[in-house]
């Protein structure tokens, strides 16, 4: 029964394609956010990574619990044939409440503009990909420590390429 219910899963999360993004975001960024969604008009609840330059604020707990994270982006809506509306959309996610906003006014999604946590914690995990120092909440890149090698590449090709124009006379 739990083999079937695991192959279940595997097939209604489509886990074979959204099983290297957290990996791959940890990896490349340092760290990702999976919130678990409770979809009750299915009756199903799936995981979904968040990029992580979408989460603006995160508490954690002394063992790395997810206390609370709020996540913030730019959205653009298309209203008709040639109008849309551009706004910042916020969500806020503690022990006790979920909140929506919208241009930093409390908005109704659908559900209300706050709506009260069912599950008394909050439904989602933030993987690091190494830790960095203590009480550093965000996680570190497979690439940080060469960070400081490819800024001097960088500067080098730079000179390089700025020369290189110089002793050929091109224009810019």
């Amino acid at each position: 029964q739990l083999l079937a219910a695991i192959r279940e899963l595997f097939s209604a999360w489509n886990w074979q394609q959204q099983m290297s993004l957290r990996p791959m975001y940890g990896a490349a960024l340092g760290d990702v956010l999976t919130e678990l969604v409770d979809d009750p008009d299915r009756r199903f609840v799936y995981p979904q990574s968040v990029w992580p330059g979408y989460v603006t604020a995160i508490e954690l707990d002394y063992v790395g619990n997810v206390r609370s994270y709020t996540l913030e982006y730019s959205v653009t809506e298309k209203l008709s044939r040639n109008q849309s509306e551009t706004y910042r959309y916020r969500k806020m996610v503690d022990g006790e409440t979920f909140r929506y906003f919208k241009n930093d006014r409390p908005f109704d999604y659908g559900d209300g503009a706050v709506v009260v946590n069912p599950y008394g914690f909050v439904p989602a995990v933030w993987d690091r990909h190494r830790i960095g120092a203590p009480g550093e909440t965000r996680g570190r890149s497979a690439l940080h420590g060469t960070r400081q090698a490819l800024l001097q590449m960088n500067s080098i090709f730079a000179h390089a390429f700025d020369f290189q124009r110089k002793a050929f006379f091109a224009p810019i």
